[in-house]
């Protein structure tokens, strides 16, 4: 039962989870590893598992966790390096995690992050862009259908 509108918000529910993300501010809510944040992927891929498995152990899991509290930079915060032990597969990890985060440019201010949507446009909410991206779904289940006729 209900509105029209919030039965469809409940069937989409996962469409919005999927295309939502964090404008990072000061970085206490967003989790680094699990939520999409600055319009970019999560970080939580297996190529970074080894990474996320040790900041996690350490208790690391916010955005703010990852950047450097004592930064010179008046306007822009500063990412930490993580020191990992010297096998392998912790410094390709620390590689990639590197390359990814240095495309995260997060302003300094104390103001909360922000659940944002979207990954294209501003960030603000928009039916127009919400109903193409139901529509892209609606295609993508009949096509698999009509591919096993």
């Amino acid at each position: 039962m209900g509105s029209p509108v919030w039965n469809l918000a409940r069937q989409n529910c996962s469409l919005v989870q999927e295309n939502s993300f964090w404008e990072i501010r000061n970085g206490r809510l967003a989790l680094f590893w699990e939520d999409a944040w600055q319009q970019l992927p999560k970080l939580d891929t297996q190529e970074l598992s080894y990474l996320k498995q040790i900041s996690q152990n350490e208790g690391r899991n916010r955005v703010c966790h990852y950047w450097d509290q004592s930064s010179r930079d008046a306007n822009w915060r500063e990412w930490i390096h993580l020191n990992v032990d010297n096998n392998i597969e912790g410094n390709e990890s620390t590689k990639q995690l590197n390359s990814q985060i240095l495309k995260r440019k997060i302003r300094k201010t104390e103001e909360e992050d922000q659940l944002r949507w979207g990954m294209i446009g501003n960030g603000n909410f928009s039916l127009k862009e919400a109903r193409e991206m139901i529509v892209k779904v609606e295609q993508e289940e009949v096509v698999p259908r009509c591919n096993k006729v």
